[in-house]
């Protein structure tokens, strides 16, 4: 699968302008999902559903790839007004050998704020691979803070595609922190 394809004919003799990522193994998504902390206002489940008019910063084919997986996705939403000084923290638990696919869905209603804290965190050097799906949809006057913290194995081959639709006078900070896997 090729994935980050920038569409422009500077970096193409280059061969700069992608990089293909392979799926070493069956998809198993025995991911542990530990919320360590939920402030009021902040509602968190799983959905079966994906935002698909936010589009990721990947590609094409990582979208079409995170599509054609039929896995649920963690709703993290905001209720209108709410303003937390507490962040959401989620760890989610990788089990080493194993390829994963995650999605999470961010949704922050008008004139909310929240702080959220993602860390996924691998187990040994196995050869595993994980995809990682986030998108948010920020409302009107809504403020969002992400976090996202790579700790995965060393063998592992991890990639994100983070997405977000932004309303009026909105913000939207990501703050991402590689500390694991291999590429």
């Amino acid at each position: 699968m090729k994935i980050n394809n920038l569409p422009t004919l500077t970096w193409n003799f280059l061969k700069l302008n992608y990089a293909d990522a392979e799926i070493f193994s069956e998809l198993e998504n025995d991911i542990k999902v530990n919320i360590k902390n939920k402030p009021e206002g902040v509602e968190i489940d799983e959905a079966a559903f994906i935002h698909s008019e936010i589009s990721g910063g990947m590609g094409e084919e990582a979208e079409k790839f995170f599509a054609s997986m039929n896995e649920k996705t963690l709703h993290i939403s905001t209720r209108e007004g709410v303003a937390s000084d507490e962040p959401v923290r989620i760890d989610f638990e990788y089990p080493g050998g194993k390829s994963s696919v995650l999605r999470i869905f961010i949704e922050a209603a008008d004139n909310s704020q929240v702080n959220i804290i993602l860390n996924h965190i691998g187990e040994g050097e196995d050869t595993s691979f994980t995809g990682l799906d986030i998108k948010a949809d920020i409302g009107s006057g809504a403020k969002v803070k992400l976090v996202n913290t790579n700790l995965m194995g060393k063998g592992n081959v991890y990639f994100e595609n983070i997405g977000s639709r932004v309303g009026e006078r909105s913000q939207f900070s990501l703050i991402q922190m590689e500390l694991g896997s291999t590429q």
